[in-house]
């Protein structure tokens, strides 16, 4: 499944990177987006570029250093989500994700040109976000995929929020244990928080809340040599915690240590 591309998927490559280059850089994960995937990436790292001068989006400022440093963990997770759905915490077959707090689209906006299974819900309360994204996803045509432009606590009241997320991805909505704490009723059976952290997981976990998968890497900013040595290359991580149901839980309390 691709994206349908509205309008000239060119027009913003100019301010960005050609489609052909983005497909090369993602050889290198293993990547191998189709022409409208790369297409994609390319008219919406533009439209980023253009509205991150009015507006304050992202804080790298070029269009090498946001591809390189903020699309590569969306290429990362992509690849990571992948490994998910063979997993003995595997995902469904059409998973219900929730990306909560999703700013100017990243992860999500990247990640749903390269991986189209199941529903995806951006949730992003600001105005001037949730306008940027609206104006994106009228020229991505992304399959399943919605803007709510309100509060997670407002989604959560929605009918279509009822059912609970088989996945709930977090890029600092909040801090990780109150995050756990804000949706540990809002997973479906066997649902899973996927945490984008710059440390790896702690082993002490809030109870009832076990790590299940870990994954770490580096930005992508050595395949950019145009942006000199000056980027951070410090490792990153993803955290994927399950939440035991009541029952188990006080199962698992009743049988610790006194």
């Amino acid at each position: 499944m691709s994206a349908n591309i509205s309008g000239e998927a060119c027009s913003c490559q100019d301010e960005g990177i050609k489609a052909s280059e983005i497909a090369e850089k993602l050889a290198v994960l293993g990547l191998k987006p189709d022409a409208c995937a790369s297409q994609g990436l390319a008219l919406y790292l533009g439209m980023l570029c253009r509205w991150n001068r009015q507006i304050n989006l992202v804080g790298p400022k070029k269009a090498e250093e946001i591809f390189a440093d903020l699309f590569w963990d969306s290429f990362h997770l992509a690849l990571f989500i992948q490994k998910l759905e063979h997993a003995p915490s595997a995902l469904p077959p059409q998973p219900r994700c929730w990306d909560l707090g999703a700013g100017a689209g990243i992860p999500g906006i990247p990640l749903r040109l390269l991986w189209q299974k199941g529903e995806y819900a951006l949730i992003e309360p600001r105005q001037k976000r949730a306008l940027f994204l609206e104006n994106v996803l009228a020229r991505l045509n992304l399959p399943a995929t919605r803007l709510f432009a309100q509060s997670a606590e407002e989604f959560f009241a929605r009918k279509e929020a009822q059912p609970g997320a088989d996945l709930i991805l977090s890029r600092a909505f909040m801090p990780w244990k109150a995050l756990l704490e804000f949706v540990e009723t809002r997973l479906a059976e066997k649902g899973i928080v996927l945490i984008m952290a710059s440390e790896p997981p702690e082993d002490a976990l809030p109870q009832c809340w076990q790590v299940l998968e870990s994954y770490k890497y580096t930005p992508g900013l050595q395949y950019m040599p145009n942006l000199g040595k000056g980027g951070n290359l410090r490792q990153r991580y993803f955290w994927v915690l399950s939440h035991e149901r009541p029952g188990g839980c006080q199962a698992l309390k009743d049988t610790a240590p006194k």
